[in-house]
């Protein structure tokens, strides 16, 4: 059984939300913990349930000095976004034309390269038949 692509859009059913939820938070967890295993980052995680009234956290280091050094780093400047500024990046990307297909006859490096397109040159084998000549064999008869 493969995975169904879920519409990002508020799920009605309390018990699908719930194992969504469940789910997400799972996996989130679990990202958080590679990364700072992989990439020796220190990563502070909190999420708050608004349903349930619970909160979990993942601290890949000591807690309250993660959070001494956000508050330290959070006046520098650095990247801060929210849910619509994600929104909107995605639909800005969206709106982006995509990259020009190019017929499968013509070169595609120098057709990005801004030259003029040229056919492909002749294929390696292109002298040898396409159907094999069968002769018949002059010992077997």
């Amino acid at each position: 059984m493969g995975k169904k692509k879920i519409p990002m859009e508020f799920i009605e059913d309390p018990r699908k939300r719930k194992l969504c939820f469940d789910k997400r938070q799972q996996g989130l967890i679990k990202k958080a913990m590679e990364l700072a295993r992989l990439a020796q980052a220190d990563v502070g995680l909190i999420i708050i349930s608004e349903e349930s009234n619970s909160l979990v956290e993942f601290w890949s280091g000591e807690k309250v000095g993660l959070v001494q050094r956000y508050q330290e780093l959070a006046t520098a400047p650095h990247y801060d976004f929210t849910l619509e500024d994600y929104e909107q990046e995605i639909s800005n990307a969206l709106a982006l034309k995509p990259f020009p297909i190019i017929p499968t006859d013509q070169s595609r490096n120098s057709y990005r390269n801004g030259d003029e397109v040229r056919p492909l040159k002749r294929p390696r084998y292109a002298h040898i038949s396409q159907t094999p000549s069968i002769q018949p064999d002059e010992t077997s008869s």
